[in-house]
């Protein structure tokens, strides 16, 4: 085993080196060393060399080394072409089923009001980036802070883009340490931080903890060409350069990764945390139950070298192994033995009893509806999410934002017909409309005209301020010669001890949302500078915003202005705490926020009165049908109690009639009986 992995090794480097060779490299054309597996479960040890991506090895002691390639490192081994159609870095591939629909990326702007689904996946609510004017460029700017690399950010020399910078920043490429690398100072928020200043290449080799790099790409400018090196009489626009650390290399200038198959939870953490800031922690799950029990993210959402990982949704199109990896899979089992349900599915999982429980709950509910997710409340709650509200990022600046505004939990009809649990996102732009439909408007024009409206608003309030203190100065200089004050007078008030001071009680933070009077503005100006081939118009909360006659007016609008659901999954609770464990009451009730909780969300902007949308309507149910429901739990135990001694009294008059037979039957054979 040891000469074949050797000799593996030695075909590996001498075609990295041919490829070293060349000037032009293929981008993706990489020799792939195929390593059999034996049947063994210990992974091999990862003290290999590092190559950049023209194939050349990486040496600490080189004279400005390049960073390591990730590409050609590790796709000496493993078939990168393959892990490329991986469900984290397919989305911009071409014939890739979209799946049930997710979180998507959000275009959010604070100034112009702007919160808006992104997703280049084809899921009803979205927009693809194109539409709203993102190139590839763009949006692996914007986004690939929160991505494990690939996507956009490698294809772009297919979409090429005229303002983008490639080839000052490099591509980005699958960072494979995001996931594998089990190192403690593997650190992604180095990632983010690179990808801000447009460092695309190095950003995988500054988060490994290898090397430290230095420089900003964003500062250099369009014409610098890498060749040239740094420019002596600019420091301040300095290219990146990497320092690795020569101790984490052995004499070989071999490095040492700590990589596993299966990433702990801390690495999917980084993406998928979900926070709610405002909500009682007693009513929200500090962590999964399966993550409780010692079991990973990876166990369910298992794939193969093609990262095609599996979802976990009910109705998933998949050929992995293993793909029926549900709730109701491994805890219920399934009709095909194959699947462990001859013994109650996978992972030794327990199988519910579910005592007392109609079947028609199984069958119009998903399993999270009761299992998962913060316990339920008269309102929904603001939930921040990694991706959304860019969490997870650690160091002293703060790089949250408050836009989007989530709303959870969320139980609304899902697409197969069943009652789900979701998050919620009403979406807020400025649109083209045209009848009931809208198209948004790029961002750059309607961010010059809010501009615009903002600094004529700020000299307004300059020019009041100003007259204002020059009325104040006219009126002080009037009086000064009228007010004389007594001396004894003043003495006396002198003596007197000054009553203390009130305490400034601390002002509340100033809402910067747009108001309706800016809206009607911008829309406007958007109609005078025909930015709009026919309406300009301002969706928000569910309403599209237009000016008619000069007032801003509510018009109907198409599903561009519905909320964007989906799924939830995660945490689970236990089984003591999900809903209907303190019985029918726990969702049928009057006042149950299962169905009557009002749904919320958050606006961007102060035009219209925050949608409140009844938990029902989402759902698709009577209100009448629930007020019956909600009779009948309410008068349960009554009617059971009421059943159980009509039943004893029933028993009993048949005991009776039993007996009575019973002697019926003795007496006559008695009497048959000679004497």
């Amino acid at each position: 085993m040891r000469k074949t992995l050797l000799s593996a090794t030695t075909l590996c480097l001498a075609s990295l080196m041919l490829i070293g060779a060349g000037t032009d490299v293929p981008p993706l054309d990489l020799p792939t060393t195929e390593i059999a597996e034996d049947g063994s479960r210990t992974l091999p040890v990862h003290l290999i060399p590092l190559y950049d991506e023209y194939g050349e090895p990486i040496s600490p002691y080189d004279t400005r080394p390049e960073p390591f390639s990730t590409r050609v490192t590790c796709g000496c081994c493993h078939d990168y072409e393959t892990i490329r159609s991986g469900w984290h870095f397919n989305a911009c591939s071409a014939g890739v089923a979209p799946g049930r629909r997710g979180q998507p990326w959000f275009l959010v702007d604070d100034k112009t009001g702007t919160q808006i689904p992104v997703s280049y996946r084809d899921w009803p609510g979205t927009w693809r980036p194109d539409d709203l004017g993102l190139t590839p460029w763009e949006f692996t700017k914007d986004f690939a802070r929160h991505m494990p690399g690939g996507g956009a950010g490698e294809l772009a020399d297919q979409l090429p883009d005229i303002e983008s910078r490639w080839e000052i920043s490099g591509h980005v490429e699958i960072n494979c340490l995001a996931c594998h690398n089990a190192a403690r100072d593997q650190d992604q928020s180095e990632w983010v931080k690179q990808i801000a200043r447009e460092n695309l290449k190095w950003a995988a080799t500054a988060a490994s903890g290898l090397a430290i790099v230095d420089g900003i790409a964003s500062r250099l400018p369009d014409s610098y060409d890498p060749i040239d090196g740094p420019n002596p009489d600019n420091p301040w626009a300095t290219p990146p350069e990497v320092r690795y650390d020569a101790s984490r290399f052995d004499e070989k200038n071999r490095a040492f990764l700590d990589i596993v198959g299966k990433p702990a939870a801390n690495r999917c953490y980084f993406c998928h945390s979900v926070w709610y800031p405002e909500q009682d922690d007693a009513l929200v799950p500090r962590d999964d139950v399966h993550l409780s029990g010692g079991m990973a993210c990876a166990d369910c959402h298992r794939h193969g070298l093609d990262h095609n990982m599996v979802r976990g949704y009910e109705g998933e199109d998949t050929a992995q192994p293993g793909a029926a990896l549900t709730c109701r899979e491994c805890h219920l089992g399934s009709a095909d033995a194959s699947a462990g349900s001859a013994r109650g599915g996978y992972f030794m999982a327990p199988r519910p009893a579910h005592r007392g429980l109609p079947a028609v709950h199984l069958e119009k509910m998903t399993c999270p509806s009761c299992h998962s997710g913060p316990l339920p409340a008269a309102h929904t709650q603001p939930v921040r999410t990694s991706r959304a509200n860019r969490l997870g990022i650690h160091g002293r600046a703060q790089w949250y934002t408050e836009l989007p505004v989530i709303a959870s939990p969320v139980f609304a009809r899902e697409a197969d017909g069943r009652i789900g649990l979701d998050y919620l996102m009403w979406p807020a732009f400025w649109a083209d409309r045209n009848g009931e439909e809208v198209v948004p408007l790029a961002l750059e024009a309607v961010q010059a005209v809010v501009d615009e409206v903002f600094e004529a608003e700020a000299q307004e309030r300059e020019a009041a301020a100003r007259a204002a203190e020059e009325q104040a100065a006219a009126e002080a200089e009037a009086s000064e010669g009228d007010a004389e004050a007594e001396p004894a007078a003043e003495e006396a008030a002198a003596e007197q001890e000054a009553p203390p001071e009130p305490q400034p009680k601390p002002e509340p933070e100033p809402d910067t949302r747009l108001t309706s009077e800016q809206v009607a503005k911008v829309l406007s100006l958007l109609a005078e500078r025909h930015v709009a081939a026919h309406t300009p118009a301002y969706v928000c909360d569910g309403v599209c915003h237009v000016l008619e006659s000069g007032r801003l007016t509510a018009v109907p609008v198409g599903p561009a202005a519905e909320p964007y659901t989906w799924s939830m999954a995660h945490d689970v609770r236990p089984a003591a705490q999900s809903l209907g464990a303190g019985g029918c009451t726990d969702c049928h009730a009057e006042d149950s926020p299962f169905f009557y909780a009002q749904v919320g969300g958050g606006s961007p902007a102060r035009v219209a009165a925050a949608p409140a949308v009844p938990m029902y309507e989402l759902q698709d149910n009577d209100p009448a049908l629930l007020a019956a429901l909600a009779s009948v739990a309410r008068w349960q135990k009554a009617l059971l109690m009421g059943g159980a001694v009509l039943a004893g009294i029933l028993a009993l008059v048949l005991a009776r009639y039993a007996l009575r037979g019973i002697e019926s039957a003795l007496r006559a054979l008695v009497a048959t009986r000679p004497k």
